[in-house]
């Protein structure tokens, strides 16, 4: 009755008790929220959250947070799951610019073949070009910087130097 409230002298203590516990109550809930952490914004989003309302707390009130370790857990979860992915996008474009340079170079090398060839074909100058680019080791080929589909089967057809082939 309203008569027995006036008789109560602490009801300043019933309100802060439940205070209280509405805040850590909010802050339990939060963290049971945040569920199976993924790499995503709603893990994210969550785990934030869930600190930001558990820093706002006195430090009475985070004795009560009986799940406090599983945000912890999350935090650490989620971290190692952004590390793992900067570590994948590092390697993937690590990969992605060496892949890159390769393909380039291929493509630098068949087009310079192709036109190569055809003036090869064009010029009938096989033997010349297969000359100019050709170095040779104990009367054997060695090295062809444009392996052309000509053979020589004349050791004397090899020039022994750029020098001697521009001749």
């Amino acid at each position: 009755s309203e008569e027995e409230k006036k008789q109560v002298t602490n009801y300043d203590v019933l309100v802060a008790a439940e205070q209280t516990y509405s805040h850590v109550d909010q802050v339990i809930k939060q963290i049971d929220e945040i569920g199976e952490v993924h790499f995503n914004n709603d893990s994210k989003t969550k785990i934030e959250d869930a600190r930001t309302t558990y820093e706002t707390l006195t430090e009475e009130e985070k004795t009560l947070v009986t799940n406090y370790e599983t945000l912890v857990k999350a935090e650490e979860k989620y971290q190692s799951l952004v590390k793992e992915h900067n570590t994948r996008v590092g390697l993937g474009i690590g990969f992605g610019v060496f892949g890159g340079i390769v393909l380039l170079l291929a493509a630098a090398y068949a087009l310079m073949m192709f036109v190569f060839n055809r003036w090869i074909k064009r010029e009938e100058k096989a033997l010349r070009a297969f000359k100019l680019f050709g170095l040779k080791k104990d009367g054997k080929p060695l090295l062809l910087v444009f392996p052309v589909r000509f053979e020589s089967r004349n050791e004397d057809e090899i020039f022994k130097s750029k020098e001697e082939a521009l001749k």
